[in-house]
This record gives structure tokens, sequence and C-alpha cells, in this order.
């Protein structure tokens, strides 16, 4: 029996084998794959996704990268030799263009670039515009 003034003795914290619950092994690795998954989209979400008007072919190739990334599908993109550029979904130019816009310096020749779901980009197989292109980075390289 209680003596008058005090509380009744509470039960003490025991563990029992078997018991439901969550072990510190268990909340590190959800709390690991939750920072993974946090560090790898975050930055995927917040990078701007259209070209750079003013940076030119790099700027426009390099969106035309993301996008067939973000889209996971080939993508072909078109410049002329009037600075005009479209980017199309798959394989064809039949479709309406994704994107098109207008290049501040035109490129000297026509280039024709299909840009992998991975990212890669190379010359489209059907045009040979001696345009020499960067697959893994998507440059064209400086002269």
């Amino acid at each position: 029996m209680p003596r008058p003034g005090h509380a009744r003795p509470r039960a003490a914290l025991t563990i029992r084998p078997g018991a439901p619950g969550f072990t510190l092994i268990e909340t590190l690795v959800v709390l690991v794959v939750l920072g993974l998954t946090f560090g790898l989209v975050t930055p995927a979400l917040l990078a701007p996704t259209g070209p750079d008007p003013d940076n030119g072919l790099e700027s426009v190739l390099d969106a035309a990268r993301r996008r067939a990334v973000q889209r996971a599908q080939p993508l072909l993109f078109i410049v002329n030799t009037d600075g005009v550029w479209r980017l199309h979904e798959g394989a064809g130019t039949w479709a309406p263009p994704l994107e098109e816009g207008r290049l501040p310096s035109p490129p000297p020749a026509p280039l024709r670039v299909r840009v992998s779901a991975l990212g890669a980009c190379l010359p489209a197989a059907d045009r040979a515009d001696g345009v020499r292109l960067d697959p893994a980075r998507c440059r064209v390289p400086a002269r």
C-alpha cells in the first residue's frame, strides 16, 4: 500500500525478448536509405531543365541530355545552319518538337544528334555532317 503523498511505483522498463519494435540497426538502415534517396533525387529536381539561350550550343546540348535522362527515352536533337534547333521525341521528326529555339551563333554545318536515355550523344546515323562530338560529355570539341 502506497504511503500518503507518494505515487505508486511504476514498473521498471524491461525489454522482453520477442517484443514488437525496431532495433537500432533497422532504424539506422532506414535513415541511410532516406539520406541516399534525398541526396540523389534533390539535385535532379532542382537542376534547370531548359537551355540557357545566351550560352549557345553547349547549353542546349546539356539541356537535351538532361531531358533525355529525366524522360528515360532517346531524343533527337537537330540544329540547322540558320541556328534554329529542335528537340524531338524518339528517333524521328514526325512528331511536333518537344522544344525549339534559336542559337545566338549558328554552327557552320547542320547537326543531328541522337541523345540516348542514358545521356550519351551520338551523331545521327542518317547524316554524316563531319561535326565531331564527344559522346560521353555531349560536347563539340574545341578546334
